[in-house]
């Protein structure tokens, strides 16, 4: 027990700044690129379309659930079925955050390799879509998501920080915790054994594992580095990293039921060519040896930055927990006029970015003055702004909308006005 702490606590103080600094490049692509941007330049089909989703995608770090209703909010405002698969594909596989943390723990080589890798998986799956045959753009509906002000600038960075904490915790907790048992008790050179000369039997057990799998960019790299430093093929980690965090059983249903069967064959074609041939083709290139060496490197102490980012990431993480406990146990506040409370219920919610986004849609068109968003009741109570003219019942309409618009569904006869 002593070695699986110690090895966890390694790992923290190896990756805690890289994800410290991760976060903070992403808060600060939320507040400098908003979503209006996104959905302005995925509006279109064709070859440009499918470039600028990629671009667009990769730095975002959304996990494989919390990009379905990104993608099906794209759709609603007309984005390409091209587009809008890349943008599927890209997100998830890696981000600002999973980048930085790639580097550290494998070196810059290893990172650029695994974004290449994602857009080129995220471009053939919109190409192939694109070629497949013509892809009519998505249903063009207003929007109401305003770009944010400077002055909300500050507020705006810490409240999209605080979501992709409480996206990525228990993953990160779990991911480190399964690294730091692989590096404790599994015998050195015990995968290189069992692989053999030839890197295709692991590579195709990864992408076994990972597809099906739930693991999000972040918590699926220590587990990779702890893999690749027990002797698995750096080929067959890159398998697992592109793979995994892509898809998993949910994703897939929800992606043949937004987008039809063919975008699901060929989402999932994608990524299995890509994968596979990355990872081989990074065993032929000889670079193989090097990554493996400088896997999960050693820098012979703790350094005062790694101590700090760890405290960091530690408090940030409380916070989140602390935050998610009251909320979970808290009794509803009451309202003073209890007649004019609307209560909604929400399906497709499965992370705290998911809530993020419900709860930023409603805020963000100034219809409450009160809003409370449940995510294990998959609820929305909320308290009508004062001073509106709308009545309850179409105040319903307008919020159904903005929650549709925001990639989830609101079931016909869900809501209630207490």
């Amino acid at each position: 027990m002593t070695l699986v702490l110690e090895q966890a606590w390694n790992l923290a103080l190896e990756i805690s700044p890289l994800m410290v600094l991760g976060l903070s490049v992403a808060g600060l692509l939320h507040v400098l690129v908003p979503e209006d941007a996104v959905e302005r330049h995925l509006g279109r089909a064709g070859w440009r379309a499918v470039l600028k989703s990629t671009a667009l995608a990769i730095p975002l770090p959304l996990c494989s659930c919390s990009v379905v209703p990104v993608v099906a909010s794209l759709r609603r405002k007309g984005a390409s079925t091209g587009a809008s698969v890349s943008f599927l594909v890209a997100a998830p596989q890696i981000g600002a955050d999973s980048f930085l943390l790639t580097q550290g723990l494998f070196g810059p080589l290893f990172a650029l390799w695994r974004i290449a890798a994602a857009a080129l998986t995220a471009l053939l799956a919109g190409f192939m879509l694109d070629g497949l045959g013509k892809t009519a753009a998505g249903r063009v509906l207003p929007t109401a998501g305003a770009r944010i002000q400077w002055r909300q600038a500050p507020a705006a960075f810490l409240r999209h920080v605080m979501e992709l904490v409480g996206a990525m915790s228990s993953n990160l907790i779990i991911g480190v915790a399964l690294a730091a048992l692989i590096l404790s008790f599994l015998p050195e050179g015990q995968l290189a054994r069992w692989q053999g000369e030839s890197p295709w039997v692991s590579m195709f057990a990864m992408l076994l594992i990972g597809l099906p799998m739930y693991v999000c960019a972040t918590a699926s790299t220590p587990i990779a580095a702890a893999l690749v430093a027990k002797g698995l093929h750096p080929g067959a980690a890159l398998v697992f990293l592109l793979a995994g965090p892509a898809t998993n059983l949910v994703t897939m249903v929800m992606v043949r039921g937004s987008l039809g069967w063919k975008a699901l064959w060929v989402y999932l074609g994608s990524i299995t060519a890509v994968a596979l041939g990355a990872g081989w083709l990074l065993g032929e290139t000889g670079f193989a040896p090097m990554l493996a060496e400088q896997c999960l490197h050693d820098h012979g102490g703790a350094l005062w930055w790694q101590v700090a980012g760890s405290l960091l990431l530690g408090g940030l993480m409380l916070r989140h927990y602390w935050a998610e406990a009251r909320q979970r146990w808290a009794k509803p506040k009451p309202v003073e006029d209890s007649s004019a409370e609307l209560t909604l219920t929400v399906l497709g919610m499965t992370c705290a970015h998911c809530a993020g986004r419900v709860d930023q849609a409603i805020r963000a068109s100034g219809l409450a003055s009160q809003i409370q968003v449940d995510l294990g009741r998959q609820q929305v109570r909320m308290v009508p702004a004062t001073g509106g003219d709308m009545g309850l019942d179409a105040l319903r309409r307008e919020v159904s909308r903005l929650v549709v618009q925001a990639g989830y569904e609101v079931p016909e006869s869900s809501s209630t006005g207490n």
